[in-house]
């Protein structure tokens, strides 16, 4: 398959699809945390830190980004009307990282919009994007704070009391490890209290 070359000026996004594509044209297509480590690396760690950061990207990137309440089931949506992108979250997210993570999970279905366009597409349809999106996220996330973490360690040598300096890394250690891992699997906790809520409206 060939890459079809027509560009979007000023289109960041369509340009760092484009990249990605030439880059693995040849293994298409790329894994999800492939995919999240390209993003991180061209757009910086610090962009992808929290939901204001990651509203701030958006920006930059032409997709405006709003909140407003939403049933309980649904935590947000994309749409593209006359090349205008566009993401809304719920405003009454279960738990905290939501918000961020389902950023990135719409930012992943725009992101696929464009390889579509392309004539790339990673996904067979609608509920393997889900699967991807949701992993594209948890991802983005992780590799973005474990970036970040190894910032903590350089400056966690720097302590000259050995104890607390290993007392630090065991802090860093810990810390980081039990964060990357509610990144990586926020979804399923999300609806294991979802349902708890539920289950609890229900008796009441």
């Amino acid at each position: 398959m060939d890459i079809q070359t027509t560009d979007i000026p000023n289109d960041p996004l369509w340009a760092w699809c484009r990249a990605l594509l030439t880059r693995h044209a040849q293994n298409w297509p790329p894994q999800e945390n492939v995919l999240a480590e390209a993003f991180v690396t061209s757009f910086g760690e610090g962009a992808c830190h929290n939901l204001e950061s990651l509203r701030e990207l958006c920006a930059r990137l032409g997709i405006e980004v709003t909140q407003r309440p939403m049933p309980a089931d649904i935590r947000g949506h994309n749409s593209l009307y006359l090349s205008k992108r566009a993401i809304v979250l719920s405003a009454h997210q279960p738990l905290p990282g939501t918000d961020e993570h389902t950023l990135l999970h719409e930012l992943r279905e725009v992101i696929e919009h464009i390889f579509k366009e392309l004539g790339f597409v990673t996904c067979r349809d609608s509920a393997d994007l889900e699967i991807r999106a949701e992993m594209f996220a948890g991802h983005v996330r992780s590799e973005a704070f474990s970036r970040k973490l190894l910032v903590f360690f350089e400056h966690a040598k720097q302590i000259e009391a050995k104890w607390m300096r290993y007392g630090a890394y065991a802090v860093l250690g810990i810390g980081g490890l039990a964060y990357m891992f509610t990144c990586l699997f926020l979804p399923f906790v999300e609806d294991t209290v979802l349902k708890e809520l539920n289950k609890r409206n229900v008796r009441t």
